[in-house]
């Protein structure tokens, strides 16, 4: 199928920069900026389209590990917060990124590059590595990670950009490539530059000088893709590790059961992969409460609702995945949300989704509960058919086709 990946990596990187500013407090589209710092520089270099292309995609996905590295350390439970430089230093998030990222279809067949995005040439860095041995793309991240993280990029003032390029002019050779630092510093002398790093502009500027990729791929490879998201997904929190997984896997076999062609048992399980990618912007102190939600609590779960609405809207060629993840809160009788769709608005495969989310739920611990049992669940399931939440002959579906797997 056709399959435009650069849509996908842009839509996708909102979602993980919703998950740092929430673990870190930093500034908003930190990955933004330092895949367009990093492709802006790749071009200046020479590097092929293909070339830049990879580049731009493993700065957006550089920190895709910090998630899981953060919460792996049980820092929110110290009611400690992290800076990202602090993070950052945890060899754990290099890593976990790298391991993230292997089944990402990338044309040059990139290697290590985000597991030594943190080395310097002196070899200073996390893993001690010196010049020859760091992937030119691992230095080219590195650098425009380090120009985001230690200065306000969203400042052009005269005095501010000159700190920047005497940093960068006073590392030169010894922390950053000579040829990297150079280019930088050609670029750093057009106003345009500056400009397109703003808030406004960043996906713009991005989109503007990413090499187009339109890429045929096999069904299965689109499958692998959505998985590096449900992974970071699922690491938000202990309670959800492996929910968007099992989704998964229980959505293949609601496929199984009906027959469906490859396209659609495909479409289903991406959809099942990424319903919840906005909940990386939902705080884990919610999704980790030990007791009822509070109202305002409950309004900001709802949120992840339409966020994943507005990422995966963004994705070209999604339009059914789309329809089907972001519809997986919604109920028959317009209950439900981001938009109280009601019955004859839903699709049978959203109606599904959802229903198929709600007993991958009550299966699941969660910090108020134990799992519960299949029999449970599906009592708990059928209370809601005389209520219009969910029809009863979708319900009686779910209960057949995993009685067996419960037994």
């Amino acid at each position: 199928m056709k399959f435009n990946l650069n849509s996908f990596l842009l839509a996708t990187s909102t979602a993980l920069d919703h998950a740092e500013e929430e673990i870190m407090h930093i500034t908003t589209h930190h990955s933004k900026r330092c895949a367009y710092i990093s492709l802006r520089i790749g071009i200046e270099l020479g590097l092929s389209e293909e070339e830049c292309f990879d580049l731009c995609s493993l700065a957006l996905m550089h920190d895709n590990g910090v998630t899981q590295a953060f919460y792996n350390q049980n820092w929110l439970e110290a009611g400690e917060k992290k800076s990202l430089e602090i993070m950052e230093k945890l060899v754990d998030h290099c890593k976990i990124g790298e391991k993230n990222v292997r089944n990402f279809p990338f044309l040059t067949s990139p290697k290590n590059v985000i597991l030594y995005h943190h080395e310097y040439l002196n070899g200073s860095g996390l893993y001690g590595l010196e010049e020859g041995d760091i992937p030119i793309m691992s230095q080219v991240i590195c650098f425009a990670d380090d120009i985001d993280m230690k200065f306000d990029l969203l400042d052009s003032s005269i005095t501010a950009l000159n700190g920047i390029n005497t940093y960068a002019k006073e590392n030169k050779g010894n922390l950053y490539h000579e040829e990297i630092v150079e280019a930088f510093l050609r670029l750093s002398s057009k106003i345009s530059f500056w400009r397109d790093l703003n808030d406004e502009n960043i996906l713009n500027s991005v989109e503007r000088y990413l090499p187009v990729i339109d890429s045929t791929i096999e069904l299965k490879d689109l499958l692998s893709i959505s998985s590096v998201f449900s992974n970071i997904i699922d690491s938000k929190s202990k309670f959800t590790a492996l929910h968007s997984n099992e989704l998964t896997s229980k959505a293949k076999m609601v496929t199984e059961y009906f027959g469906w062609d490859e396209r659609k048992s495909v479409f289903f399980q991406v959809a099942a992969n990424l319903h919840d990618i906005g909940k990386l912007s939902t705080p884990r102190s919610i999704l980790e409460k030990n007791g009822p939600l509070s109202k305002s609590e409950f309004e900001i779960v709802k949120e992840h609702a339409y966020l994943a609405h507005m990422i995966l809207k963004a994705i070209d060629g999604f339009e059914q995945i789309h329809e089907w993840a972001s519809a997986h809160h919604e109920r028959n009788d317009g209950s439900g949300y981001p938009f109280g769709m009601k019955e004859e608005e839903l699709s049978f495969e959203a109606k599904i989704l959802a229903c198929l989310d709600m007993y991958q739920a009550l299966v699941e611990t969660r910090p108020y509960r134990a799992a519960m049992s299949h029999e449970n669940a599906m009592i708990v399931i059928y209370e809601q058919v005389p209520r219009n939440l969910f029809e009863e002959a979708i319900v009686d579906l779910i209960a057949e086709i995993f009685a067996a797997e419960a037994a």
